[in-house]
């Protein structure tokens, strides 16, 4: 017998930081997210917190890459499950070198397949005006 067990969590978005050039990264990243059609130059990095409300300890935390597309899109997904295909999406978070970047990567093109495959808007205002 299978039971369903529900659980919420708080997602929290901290930081979204800009950025402008890619030499942090490594060479086999790069060469992922390029064999995708993305680039991290002008792509944002995602600072998120997992927590549970009834608890104030976080548990878990974690940044996420999120690269920019280097062409236009195909076309306009027509469905929430083409939007999360890399072909539709103009932002596209990838799992990094570090482990922990796999979570929050899911998590986060769900939100952006979730958004007609593009980055919250209020996500690229906070990375713009925290560069500026």
């Amino acid at each position: 017998m299978f039971y369903t067990v529900t659980q919420k969590f708080d997602l929290l978005i901290g930081d979204v930081f800009l950025q402008k050039t890619d030499k942090e990264w490594a060479k086999d990243f790069k060469k992922q997210m390029a064999g995708r059609g993305f680039t991290m130059v002008n792509g944002v990095t995602v600072c998120m917190t997992l927590v549970d409300p009834d608890q104030s300890d976080p548990i878990a935390s974690t940044i996420v890459p999120v690269a920019r597309r280097l062409s236009p899109i195909k076309r306009e997904p027509r469905s929430r499950d083409e939007a999360e295909q890399a072909e539709f999406m103009e932002h596209r978070a990838f799992f990094g070198p570090k482990a922990g970047f796999r979570w929050g990567s899911h998590i986060v093109n769900g939100i952006i397949g979730n958004n007609r495959g593009k980055l919250p808007a209020k996500w690229i205002a906070a990375a713009i005006s925290d560069d500026s």
